[in-house]
């Protein structure tokens, strides 16, 4: 009776060590999972910015802040801000 017992008993601790390793198994790759939808999103937005951008400027292009179209005019962003030395 004991030895039933005591085999049932290991049989349940290493049925619930699997249990345990498997959850921990699932969670790492539900976190991995995770991680690559926020760069998969993070890629899709920049996609997105980059698509509006062209869609809005035609076939330029941008250097250091400075928007050039192919046309017969020049698109200048100039970012926000305080302007000093002027009194």
């Amino acid at each position: 009776m004991k030895e039933d017992v005591d085999r049932e008993l290991h049989d349940l601790r290493k049925s619930l060590v699997e249990k345990e390793e498997h959850i921990k198994r699932l969670v790492g790759e539900n976190i991995t999972l995770v991680a690559e939808n926020m760069k998969l999103a993070y890629e899709s937005k920049q996609l997105r910015k980059r698509v509006e951008f062209l869609e809005l400027y035609g076939k330029g292009y941008m250097l250091n802040g400075m928007v050039e179209s192919k046309e017969d005019y020049i698109v200048v962003l100039i970012k926000k801000g305080k302007f000093s030395g002027i009194n």
